[in-house]
């Protein structure tokens, strides 16, 4: 159920087409670019909005930038490289890469050890 509609997800694509969208628990292995700038690593999932043959570097930085504010992501700069970045706010790059591509619900999952 979601927002009292009965939605069946049964693919990726079901799930984005709902807004839903789920944070990986291994960050540095499933969600980020870890050699790759910040600002890249937010952008990354909504390239084709932002130029047909090359990218707009200019429009990735500003997205960056309202992420940066948002969630207080703590960078030098935004090419700063993702690895140099604490977990937590490498953590915030991964949500703020989600939500840009138009997340609209969370998932937060952690594998319980028994």
């Amino acid at each position: 159920m979601l927002e009292g509609k009965k939605i069946e997800v049964r693919s990726v694509k079901d799930a984005l087409r709902y807004g839903i969208l789920y944070l990986p628990e291994e960050r540095k292995s499933a969600g980020l670019i870890m050699n790759f700038e910040a600002f890249k690593n937010v952008s990354i999932l909504v390239l084709n909005r932002l130029g047909k043959l090359t990218v707009n570097t200019k429009a990735e930085i500003r997205i960056f930038e309202k992420y940066r504010r948002s969630f207080d992501i703590k960078v030098s700069e935004p090419y700063q490289i993702t690895k140099t970045l604490s977990g937590g706010n490498q953590q915030k790059l991964v949500i703020s890469k989600l939500v840009e591509n138009g997340g609209r619900y969370l998932f937060l999952m952690s594998q319980l050890e028994v």
